[in-house]
């Protein structure tokens, strides 16, 4: 027999884990509280800080927006949305049926609220949405669309519509290097797209700013529908 079996040495550490299983049927939102106490011999006992979990077990819901009967722009625009009681959303799966064939995944695990499809003339679509909430609750399938729409003409879908963001800034020395992404949320294509104009400001301290590279947004000088380049 080891005379050392529950015994911690002096200067020692120990930890304890333990699995605590919720019963069945349980109600999202009913909370589960653990705590531990530490029982030292000759010592007071010492409780944990309490742990709370709740429970989700309710899957999410979604829907895809009512689209337009006919579209004259091949590339139109699908918006989603939805909710859940729980947790709270994760992401979406958007799936799409090309004139009465089967529906596959178009998009998934986006966080997306919309987005830009690229259709054909003569061909009608149809969407629905699958969400997932954040503890891997999925929404149950579904089998028809929730909102369609027929490529009938090729007509002009209107202007490009760009919105830039600053999605990173790195300082090297004295180099401050920003990343500038821009989005074409229109639905047609952006051309020639030049940065003509840069605003900076001192916030603090003392000295000269200067842009060291203005370049196009892209190689080409054209920003696709929908692409983000740098």
């Amino acid at each position: 027999m080891n005379p050392l079996v529950g015994f911690l040495p002096p200067g020692a550490g120990a930890n304890l884990s333990y699995r605590v299983t919720p019963k069945q049927g349980l109600a999202t939102g009913t909370q589960l509280a653990e705590q531990a106490s530490i029982v030292f011999v000759g010592a007071s006992p010492m409780s944990t800080a309490t742990w709370v979990n709740t429970i989700d077990n309710s899957p999410p819901v979604s829907h895809v927006s009512a689209l337009l009967s006919t579209s004259t722009c091949p590339a139109f625009k699908v918006s989603w949305s939805g909710s859940d009681m729980g947790s709270g959303l994760q992401s979406f799966a958007i799936y799409v049926s090309d004139s009465g064939g089967r529906f596959t995944v178009w998009l998934s695990n986006t966080t997306a609220a919309s987005a830009n499809y690229q259709g054909s003339i003569g061909h009608t679509y149809g969407f629905y949405s699958i969400a997932t909430d954040l503890t891997g609750n999925v929404e149950a399938g579904k089998t028809s669309a929730e909102a369609s729409t027929s490529v009938t003409a090729s007509d002009p879908c209107g202007a490009p519509s760009l919105s830039g963001q600053i999605t990173e800034v790195v300082q090297t020395g004295s180099t401050v290097t920003a990343t500038l992404t821009h989005t074409n949320l229109g639905f047609t294509a952006a051309q020639a797209v030049n940065i003509n104009q840069m605003t900076f400001r001192t916030l603090s301290g003392s000295g000269t700013v200067t842009s060291a590279s203005p370049r196009c947004l892209s190689p080409q000088g054209l920003l696709e529908s929908g692409h983000q380049p740098p």
